[in-house]
C-alpha cells in the first residue's frame, strides 16, 4: 500500500475512532514528540528523533493493521519502546542504570495496564475515545504525577500528551473486545482508580525484586 493510501487509511480511521476531544489529545501527543525531537537536535542529541519516527510509526502503523493477538502485540511493542528510551537516555526518567532494570520496573506496569483494561473491554461497552482518555490518564499519572513533572508546568506542557499515545493508543492497537453491558460514570472511576491501585502495586513488586536481584 502506498504511503499516501496509509495515512488516508490512518486518518480515516482515527476519525472514525475518535471525537474532537479524542483528536485533540492525540495532537497534543503527537506536538510534544515534535517539540522533543526538536529542543534534541538542537543541541546535537539524534536521540529523541530517532526514538519519536519509530515509536509513532510502529504504534500508527500497527493501529491500522490491528493485530489480533493482543498480549503479543503489548508486550512487542513495550519491549520496543522501552529499549529506544533506554538507549536514548530516558529509561525511567534517566534513571534505569542497566536495561533489565529499565524492563524490570516498566513492562509489568504496560502490560499490566494493558491486559486489565482489556478485561474492562470484553465486558462494558467502551468506544476508543473513552479507552483512550482512560488509559492515557493512568499514564499520565505515572509519567507526570509520579515523576513530578506535574511541578513544572512547562514539562506537562511538552511531556503530557505522550502517555496519551504510549499508553491510551497502546491499548487500543490490537483487535479490540466488543463488550455489551452497560457501564455507568462511578463506576468508570471506580475500576479507574481500582486498576491504578493495581499496577502501582505491580510496579512496586517488581521494583523490590529487582532491587533484592540486581540483575
Amino acid at each position: 500500500m502506498a504511503p499516501k493510501n496509509l495515512v488516508n487509511k490512518l486518518c480515516n480511521q482515527i476519525n472514525s475512532d475518535f471525537s474532537t476531544t479524542g483528536k485533540i489529545i492525540l495532537v497534543w501527543g503527537l506536538i510534544d514528540y515534535f517539540l522533543l525531537s526538536i529542543y534534541d537536535v538542537s543541541v546535537g542529541n539524534m536521540g529523541m528523533l530517532v526514538y519519536s519516527a519509530i515509536v509513532l510509526l510502529s504504534y500508527f502503523g500497527m493501529y491500522i493493521v490491528k493485530p489480533k493477538r493482543f498480549t503479543s502485540t503489548i508486550l512487542f511493542l513495550t519491549l520496543l519502546e522501552e529499549t529506544l528510551a533506554y538507549y536514548i537516555g530516558g529509561g525511567l526518567h534517566g534513571l534505569a542504570t542497566s536495561i533489565w532494570e529499565d524492563y524490570m520496573k516498566s513492562i509489568p506496569v504496560f502490560v499490566s495496564i494493558a491486559l486489565l483494561w482489556r478485561r474492562y473491554m470484553y465486558k462494558y461497552k467502551a468506544n476508543p475515545n473513552e479507552i483512550l482518555i482512560l488509559v492515557g490518564t493512568q499514564g499520565f499519572f505515572f509519567e507526570i504525577i509520579l515523576s513530578g513533572a506535574i511541578l513544572k508546568p512547562i514539562y506537562v506542557l511538552v511531556l503530557g500528551g505522550t502517555p496519551y499515545i504510549v499508553y491510551g493508543l497502546l491499548v487500543l492497537i490490537p483487535e479490540k473486545p466488543l463488550g455489551e453491558e452497560e457501564i455507568k460514570l462511578v463506576r468508570k472511576i471506580f475500576h479507574w482508580i481500582t486498576y491504578l491501585i493495581i499496577t502501582v502495586a505491580i510496579g512496586i513488586i517488581c521494583s523490590i525484586i529487582y532491587d533484592a536481584i540486581k540483575i
